[in-house]
């Protein structure tokens, strides 16, 4: 039961439009350009929940799909949803040629690089 919850929490997430606290236009990610246009400079809060919830849903969706005996990354359980965003951020700074492609593509890359398995996990 609990895992269904996450699931469904974590394709919401994903799957809508996340609206600004301060404002009433939602908050497309659909690439990489996208999100850094938001999330690198936010103007406010609700800029910020933003794009980090975004991270948040595509981490625990990817996580909880993944399949147990070959994980793609294994997410560090001290790590906070705040610095699985700044990973998302920075790796996107750091690959410019890279953020016209897909947001989801992109945090996907971000947080195996950041976190990958090593075996025995």
């Amino acid at each position: 039961m609990k895992n269904t919850r996450v699931v469904c929490w974590s394709l919401l997430l994903v799957s809508i439009s996340v609206f600004s606290q301060e404002r009433d236009t939602p908050r497309m990610f659909n690439t990489g350009n996208d999100f850094l246009s938001v999330c690198e400079h936010p103007k406010d809060a609700g800029d910020w929940n933003a794009c980090t919830y975004y991270v948040f849903g595509v981490a625990d969706g990817i996580a909880f799909t993944q399949p147990s005996d070959k994980p793609i990354f294994c997410l560090d359980p001290q790590a906070t949803i705040a610095q699985e965003r700044n990973i998302a951020i920075r790796f996107m700074q750091t690959h410019p040629e890279r953020t016209h492609a897909a947001t989801v593509a992109l945090v996907f890359d971000a947080l195996r690089d950041a976190f990958p398995c090593h075996s025995g996990k």
